[in-house]
């Protein structure tokens, strides 16, 4: 005789719908921010934790149904690889047991004053989104990189609101003297950023413009070198 794992999970009734319609998508590839919001790991009951708790809920696709509403921050799948991606994760070493309330707690303060901070991460309309995502890197996937970086290098510093203050101050380079987020900004351009045919620069998210966001913040915070 031999024994097989059981694993037993709880949808509500647009859960079923989507996992069911994944599962028979005909061969086609399975959509990774669904997957990972449906898991039932650790990790992913915690992402959705802290989705829920935070000024982030309702501003951050799921991908349960249809496409992703333009007028959203971020996608499950971004902000779960910025914080547990094997490869570049911010907490991609934790384990499961460290997950504690303590560290929700911490995370989710974390990501509302940077939301009360930051025009740009709140929930807005499409207009609206796509004027930010035009003039400025604060609510980018590779700031998301950072942002969950940040987070880990100040996790027991009681100063850390002070610290991430600067990501909203005024940041001179050159002639430039502005938003340090600004994709006008000089000191992101051909780091992040390329000009398009337009003439507007735009951010370019890749696994290497998202080491280099947070090696630049964690100078610019003083938090250190990001080297791995």
């Amino acid at each position: 005789s031999f024994y097989l794992p059981l694993s037993i999970s709880f949808y509500t009734l647009e859960e079923e719908q989507a996992l069911f319609s994944e599962i028979n998508g005909n061969g086609q590839r399975a959509n990774k921010t669904r997957s990972l919001y449906m898991s039932n790991s650790a990790r992913s009951k915690f992402v959705k934790s802290l989705i829920e708790k935070s000024s982030l809920k309702g501003n951050v696709e799921l991908k349960l149904v249809g496409v992703r509403k333009k007028e959203q921050l971020t996608t499950f799948a971004t902000l779960y690889d910025s914080l547990f991606c094997k490869s570049n994760g911010a907490f991609k070493n934790i384990k499961d047991e460290e997950l504690t309330d303590e560290l929700l707690k911490y995370l989710v303060k974390f990501y509302d004053e940077l939301v009360s901070m930051r025009a740009e991460l709140k929930c807005v309309s499409e207009d609206e989104r796509e004027k930010f995502n035009k003039e400025s890197l604060a609510g980018s996937n590779i700031m998301f990189y950072a942002y969950a970086r940040i987070a880990k290098e100040l996790k027991d510093n009681k100063q850390w609101k002070k610290r991430i203050a600067k990501l909203n101050s005024n940041f001179a380079y050159g002639s430039y003297n502005g938003d340090l987020l600004s994709l006008n900004n000089p000191f992101w351009h051909m780091r992040v950023c390329y000009q398009g045919t337009d003439g507007r620069f735009k951010v370019s998210d890749s696994n290497r413009t998202r080491n280099i966001v947070k090696n630049e913040m964690l100078s610019i915070l003083r938090l250190g070198k990001y080297d791995e």
